[in-house]
């Protein structure tokens, strides 16, 4: 028989609807696929597969690389940080092929670099995030507890 004392259970409250995915976690996720640890950056992999022959990156990669960090910022900024349609219709096309152009040569010499950079700087806003959140989550409560108080 198990120990559990269901007078002692208690079931969250519901609560406000999940937040959306953290735009890091997304990346993150995305790199992880495209570049898995101890691959070869020459190898095929998800965002290799989609592209056309020869080129490292298909437009889908690149739009997701511009939009997360301008979504970031837009979800602390401000929606006019949002990258619109045409900018991306725009930004989207020339990034490939300068990206093309260039980031064979720089994966084969730099790499590792690059993910260690990449890693580095999803650690470090992550925790720029979570200091944003706790910030909004103080100013809630403080105007809770002064509209309270008033």
């Amino acid at each position: 028989m198990s120990d559990l004392n269901l007078d002692t259970v208690r079931i969250p409250e519901p609560g406000p609807e999940a937040p959306p995915p953290d735009p890091i976690d997304t990346l993150a996720g995305e790199l992880a696929e495209a570049f898995p640890p101890g691959g070869d950056p020459a190898a095929p992999s998800a965002a290799t597969e989609r592209a056309p022959a020869g080129e490292l990156l298909d437009e889908a990669t690149v739009r997701m690389f511009l939009q997360v960090p301008f979504d970031f910022i837009a979800a602390r900024k401000g929606a006019h940080w949002k990258l619109t349609a045409e900018e991306l219709a725009v930004a989207v096309p020339l990034t490939v092929k300068v990206s093309n152009k260039y980031a064979p040569e720089l994966l084969k010499r730099w790499a590792d670099e690059i993910a260690l950079a990449v890693v580095l700087g999803m650690i470090f806003l992550k925790r720029v995030n979570l200091d944003s959140q706790e910030a909004s989550n103080k100013a809630h409560e403080k105007a809770a507890a002064e509209a309270a108080a008033a």
